[in-house]
């Protein structure tokens, strides 16, 4: 049987097939939409080719064509597409954009059984209470250390915010050290989540049980010692993925995902380790949602490979480690080479689940960079105050709803 699954460019649906593939219409074809290429999401394209193969050793059809949609329009054409019922039976999500997408989703139905499989399956409830889509994996946040600039470091050591400290100040240009780093060169380049897992390390939240918020200086004299160290304001420099690959910083804190990403100058020189004292924050990855307008039969038959894709071990186990992540599936093993973001994921003692929203970024953005002890105008006490008046303003109910779920651990 020949397969179907011809990548359209964008322009060119645009153009010619917009109707063509709206959900329902074409009952013999599943249009799939995907914001990315087989380079960055290979593991959902083989996940689709495997089903398709699968479905046919039985004597099935799944048939389907991945339509790829720019990152930057994707989370705000797909729900007019579909709210227009139209656009694509099968689309890839995103936690960062569930308030866009949880709406157009079919609820999936599993059963007691199914559910039992995956350590979290009811983090994003349709009306029914169902879930409309569940995690895939889960990627912590990570050191890098570019051994090429700091061929000493010692990660065991840095085990521990003391210890990391102090093996930074070892880098420091200019120190006599013999470790020292050529001027023009930081030691360390964090960004605003380390102060998650600042605060969570030494048992602070963000917020109280009832959704207020708790904002305090907590963690805040960490990022003053890195500052301390030669660092300008955070805010000020590149992102942390930029400083790794232009090799101006030794050591960055950063996403799995820069592993991969990594420029040819310092790709074979990275090493990947645990965040400092075992406690760090963790998002996750999802997986596809369902149009809400198909039909039950259509719906049945999407409902399938999304199982599969969930269950499978050999398709979960290929997604998690393309996300140099961990299984939401119970009992699958994944295997990483010491030194790769994954098996720095696997050795993370405490990962804690966080999504917060990007509101709520903004304001630990603030917190840190209007501080005038790491380079902004403000005293401790106003960036405090101000910090918690703009989150009060916000609904943090579901960061407290998240917070819940560790809060009497922390």
């Amino acid at each position: 049987m020949k397969r179907k699954h011809t990548i359209f460019l964008v322009f060119l649906i645009t153009l010619l097939a917009f109707p063509l593939f709206a959900a329902g219409q074409k009952e013999d074809v599943v249009t799939v939409w995907i914001p990315g290429d087989e380079v960055e999401y290979g593991f959902y394209f083989d996940a689709l080719s495997s089903y398709q193969a699968k479905m046919e050793s039985e004597g099935k059809t799944f048939d389907y064509v991945i339509e790829q949609q720019p990152w930057s329009d994707y989370w705000v054409k797909l729900p007019l597409e579909v709210n227009n019922k139209r656009g694509p039976d099968l689309f890839l999500t995103h936690w960062a954009y569930d308030v866009n997408l949880r709406g157009i989703s079919k609820e999936l139905s599993l059963t007691p059984a199914e559910k039992a499989l995956f350590d979290v399956v009811d983090l994003y409830p349709g009306p029914n209470g169902e879930p409309v889509y569940i995690p895939t994996v889960f990627v912590s946040k990570v050191m890098y250390v570019n051994r090429d600039l700091a061929p000493n470091f010692d990660v065991e050591k840095a085990g521990t915010w003391d210890g990391f400290i102090s093996e930074l100040k070892k880098l420091v240009p200019g120190s006599g050290s013999p470790d020292a780093l050529p001027e023009g060169i930081i030691p360390f380049q964090y960004e605003f989540q380390t102060l998650y897992d600042l605060r969570y390390a030494q048992g602070k939240a963000f917020t109280d049980a009832d959704g207020n918020p708790t904002l305090d200086a907590t963690g805040l004299d960490v990022l003053k010692s890195f500052d301390d160290l030669g660092i300008t304001s955070y805010l000020e420099r590149e992102g942390a993925d930029t400083e790794l690959n232009n090799a101006t910083a030794a050591v960055v804190y950063g996403e799995p995902w820069m592993e991969f990403w990594a420029s040819p100058e310092v790709k074979d020189s990275i090493e990947a380790f645990p965040v400092p004292g075992g406690t760090t924050t963790k998002a996750l990855e999802l997986s596809f949602g369902i149009n809400k307008n198909v039909s039950q039969e259509r719906f049945e038959m999407l409902q399938g490979f999304v199982k599969y894709m969930l269950m499978d071990k050999k398709v979960n186990a290929s997604i998690v480690k393309g996300s140099s992540g961990t299984p939401n599936l119970k009992g699958l093993e994944v295997d990483y080479e010491p030194g790769t973001a994954g098996y720095a994921n696997m050795q993370t003692g405490n990962a804690l689940l966080l999504t917060p929203p990007a509101v709520f970024e903004d304001v630990i953005k603030g917190l840190i960079g209007d501080w005038e002890g790491i380079g902004g105008t403000k005293s401790l006490t106003q960036v405090v105050k101000d910090a918690n008046t703009a989150a009060a303003a916000l609904d943090l109910s579901g960061l407290a709803a998240q917070e819940d779920v560790f809060r009497n651990t922390l």
